[in-house]
């Protein structure tokens, strides 16, 4: 066979570029997982130590009461309107006499 018949034979098997891009793409990303995962443990904080004594806190009033201006206040609604009587009707005129 010639090297032309072989290269364009369908039963030969030959990597395409999608198949290089793929491979290039999966190998790259695993990388950078490993980079990551490296990264993160290298650079962790120390570790938290649970038996350690609590900070006791206390809640303590230093100095004078606030002006109650100036604390917040919940809205209130506003007074319902009062109610007003309806005027009355004015009074009719008598027909005319003819």
């Amino acid at each position: 066979m010639t090297p032309s018949a072989v290269s364009h034979s369908l039963l030969v098997t030959r990597s395409t570029r999608l198949s290089r891009f793929v491979g290039v793409s999966v190998v790259g990303h695993i990388l950078v997982l490993v980079a990551a995962v490296a990264y993160a443990r290298y650079t962790a904080a120390p570790k938290v130590d649970l038996d350690t004594k609590p900070i006791r806190a206390t809640l303590v009033r230093l100095g004078k009461p606030r002006d109650s201006k100036l604390l917040p206040r919940k809205e209130q609604l506003p007074p319902p309107p009062k109610k007003v009587d309806a005027p009355k009707p004015a009074p009719e005129a008598p027909p005319p006499e003819p």
